[in-house]
């Protein structure tokens, strides 16, 4: 509760000092504690095998920099202005949005879990209110309330993620869009061993399998944050022609590369401390 009260005071602060604020901070990695480091660095050592250290230690001191702006920033959705809110967002691959969205079809947009991937759903919601997403309740009901209220702020739906996609079909067939992050290891069950950069992952087949019920369009998009301009951005780009295939191993490699092509060159905005090579094929080392 106090932390709640603690994001929520943060969020009337300018946005400048907040992220100078950050800027400060970011200089005590000192005091992280190791467990959260060794995930980063573990899951980099995976992504990038043959990448020098001294590269990998600027994303991670990057990550953390860009990590700390965010999450300071966490309570402006929850108690500022829908007016406010929608200032904070820059957009970019607008015509790629727009010409997806007069194909009058469901739109499935795919992202990745960077800092800033609830500020994605909370954008479409403020463009097309009927948005769904799935989430991830925790056993705090204070937390989850706060999250969901600012994730509702503008309408829309979410769904447990344990209940499966049975629900987000039938919301993409009301005419919702979904805002979907596949790129977590949920565990070998409804995956396939792919790339995720430089090494192999359980990638969930989800996209494809609901594209094929739904005959949804998938709009790839990057949630990050510009330090520059202090703003959520949003870029998205155009969306997959010719998809799902018949080769379901190729249509799951896809949306892997999209994810990819959305980072290169920004690794740093993406949540590294989760676990995205948890599960490991045989006879590949641990």
């Amino acid at each position: 509760m106090v932390v709640n009260l603690f994001f929520c005071i943060l969020a009337y602060i300018p946005v400048r000092i907040r992220d100078f604020l950050a800027e400060i901070l970011s200089h005590c990695l000192f005091l992280i504690p190791k467990s959260f480091r060794r995930k980063v660095y573990t899951n980099l050592d995976y992504a990038f095998p043959d990448l020098e250290k001294d590269k990998k230690d600027n994303i991670y001191k990057n990550f953390v920099r860009i990590g700390l702006k965010v999450v300071l920033g966490y309570g402006v959705p929850f108690v500022r202005s829908k007016e406010y809110v929608k200032r904070s967002f820059k957009v970019t691959g607008q015509e790629n949005l727009d010409k997806a969205v007069s194909k009058n079809r469901p739109i499935l947009f795919v992202g990745s879990h960077c800092w800033t991937l609830d500020s994605s759903g909370i954008y479409l919601g403020s463009k097309y209110e009927k948005v769904v997403g799935l989430v991830h309740s925790t056993h705090n009901p204070v937390h989850n309330y706060c999250m969901n209220k600012m994730r509702l702020k503008f309408g829309g739906k979410v769904y447990e993620r344990k209940d499966g996609i049975k629900n987000i079909i039938k919301s993409l067939k009301d005419g919702y869009y979904f805002a979907f992050y596949p790129d977590l290891d949920l565990g070998p069950d409804g995956s396939l061993f792919v790339d995720f950069w430089g090494s192999k992952k359980a990638t969930l087949t989800a996209v494809p399998r609901i594209v094929r019920l739904s005959d949804a369009l998938v709009v790839p998009m990057t949630p990050t944050y510009n330090e520059k301009e202090h703003k959520i951005e949003i870029t998205f780009y155009p969306h997959f022609e010719n998809y799902p295939t018949n080769d379901l191993e190729a249509d799951v490699i896809r949306v892997n590369k999209s994810i990819e092509a959305g980072l290169k060159g920004r690794e740093e905005q993406y949540m590294w401390f989760l676990r995205i090579y948890r599960t490991r094929p045989e006879n590949v080392e641990k």
